[in-house]
């Protein structure tokens, strides 16, 4: 306890502390605990299967995205060659 107080006193992790209070204001966290996934806060239960259901939507929608842009990729190639 003594080794707590001593930083509580000097002020130790200040600058941290308020970082961490700027970024959670920023994203409108208010409260412990909340999720983001793949950078989009989830907004639902925290149960495993609900944390599991919102990992899969956003792994699809980055393989959405990674398809799409690899289509498009291809269309020019055959346009141009």
């Amino acid at each position: 306890m003594d080794e707590f107080q001593q930083a509580l006193r000097s002020h130790a992790g200040r600058e941290r502390v308020i970082r961490d209070v700027e970024s959670a204001d920023e994203s409108g966290v208010s409260g412990t605990p909340t999720f983001f996934v793949n950078g989009r806060r989830h907004h639902g239960a925290y149960d495993i299967a609900s944390l599991s259901a919102a990992v899969t939507a956003a792994k699809d929608r980055v393989l959405l995205v990674e398809r799409g842009e690899r289509q498009s990729r291809w269309r020019g190639r055959r346009r141009n060659g």
